[in-house]
């Protein structure tokens, strides 16, 4: 587990800055050290999934011993901000994810895409791949945002790049086991 911050660019390299900020995260930088008995993935069929006892399924698609589990239903896009943050900015972050699909203006969405899980199975578990971050946007003096979560889903190391000046991330990887029924 590493954790990482970000600005300009660049990646920083003081520990006591580095934990300044993830500290006054929304969302704790840690990884659960006991999961809940009901926390598993159940296969519906080979390509059929859900996770605990969610109803919510996953279509799973397989690359070794990867799995990417794509929501059945679709998740609605506002077209404004979440907490002045760019939906756009979240959805960089992430390593995998599925297409966008444009929504009529009318509708109060930008789009529909899918939520995208990943994991790594080994026999009878899968690795559950975990994305905290913690997102602060400075828009030129104006106005800042903020925006931290968890995801199951992996860092795109490309979202580097659209840190600018003013602005910081934190990301911290890692993953934690699940078992598959």
């Amino acid at each position: 587990m590493q954790q990482r911050v970000f600005t300009n660019g660049v990646e920083i390299k003081d520990q006591l800055v580095k934990d300044r900020f993830i500290k006054n995260s929304g969302v704790p930088f840690t990884v659960p050290t006991a999961i809940d008995p009901e926390a598993i993935i159940r296969f519906l069929a080979p390509d059929t999934a859900v996770f605990g006892t969610s109803n919510m399924r996953f279509y799973v698609t397989k690359k070794g011993n990867q799995h990417l589990f794509y929501s059945i239903g679709s998740v609605q896009v506002a077209s404004n901000r979440i907490n002045g943050t760019l939906n756009n900015d979240i959805r960089g972050l992430l390593k995998y994810t599925a297409p966008l699909v444009p929504l009529p203006s009318t509708t109060g969405f930008a789009y529909v895409t899918k939520e995208v899980r990943v994991g790594y199975r080994d026999q009878s578990n899968m690795r559950v791949a975990l994305l905290h971050y913690r997102l602060k946007r400075d828009f030129s003096g104006l106005a800042n945002s903020e925006a931290s979560g968890l995801l199951f889903n992996e860092f795109n190391e490309a979202a580097i790049t659209t840190i600018g000046a003013g602005d910081t991330l934190a990301v911290q990887e890692s993953s934690f086991m699940m078992p598959v029924q």
